[in-house]
């Protein structure tokens, strides 16, 4: 299956968003590192199994033994392993809009199994990271520069749009900083959908992403003691402060004179 393959038997199944991550070699084709699987693998709730197995479409399944932790079932109808797991355990990014395995701890399986047939996708799956740390750093670096930022959010059916100017990079990810109490902050939690724009030197730069509350306080105290301006404000025990991290992120940077550059991270 390839990429297009792979969207529309996910579309198909109708899963509830949440409870289930595209996983394996399925999640690579999403990301373009690979270009097509032979399979398709899901990790899913138990409830999220449940609404497959008694919706309209009768799909037929069958139990498959295997050394994994947790229930796999293998779908007749079309080729697909269904590994059923606790919500906890489905550690997924989004990726173009779809839920797909963190791409880290596909690495780190297959670093650990370490076969033969793991070394080139070890390879490709690290210069994929390499990629992705270096467009999430120059998209930092441009709206770093600029001092300050936009980001709009959408209030029912109408724009607001706001300044910011914290950033920070943490644990791989690209972070924002916000208060619990402002508007922003519902907004984003009722539709978690932004866009950032900012303007430097000639150039400017457009960002759509999802952003993703972090309510850990590690990731509070590390953007407060980069952006020590904050103190003042807020701090990493308070119930107010809020950090988010952008993900599925497209960044495009223009100007008049030169073609566009895009960053995807």
């Amino acid at each position: 299956m390839n990429k297009i393959e792979v969207i529309n038997l996910v579309e198909k199944l109708n899963l509830k968003k949440g409870e289930y991550s595209i996983c394996s070699t399925g999640s690579l084709v999403i990301r373009e590192i690979y270009s097509e699987a032979h399979d398709l693998d899901l990790q899913m709730t138990n409830e999220c199994f449940e609404d497959i197995k008694n919706s309209d479409i009768k799909y037929h399944f069958k139990d498959v033994n295997h050394e994994y932790s947790h229930p796999l079932y293998n779908m007749d109808d079309y080729d697909v392993d269904f590994f059923v797991m606790p919500k906890e355990e489905i550690k997924f990014d989004y990726v173009e809009g779809y839920p797909c395995q963190d791409v880290n701890e596909i690495l780190d399986f297959k670093k650990k199994r370490n076969l033969p047939k793991d070394q080139e996708p070890i390879r490709l799956i690290e210069e994929y990271l390499e990629k992705k740390e270096n467009n999430m750093k120059e998209t930092y670096e441009f709206l770093k520069n600029c001092g300050v930022f936009y980001i709009a959010t959408i209030d029912g059916d109408k724009p607001r749009v706001r300044p910011f100017g914290a950033l920070n990079i943490y644990n791989d990810k690209l972070y924002l900083q916000t208060g619990k109490i402002k508007n922003v902050s519902k907004q984003i939690e009722i539709n978690n959908n932004i866009e950032i724009c900012s303007f430097k030197d000639g150039k400017w730069i457009r960002v759509s992403a999802k952003a993703i509350r972090d309510d850990s306080i590690e990731a509070k105290t590390s953007m407060l003691d980069n952006n020590p301006e904050l103190k003042s404000m807020y701090s990493a025990a308070d119930d107010n402060t809020e950090v988010l991290y952008l993900e599925d992120v497209t960044a495009t940077i223009s100007s008049f004179t030169e073609a566009p550059t895009i960053y995807n991270f």
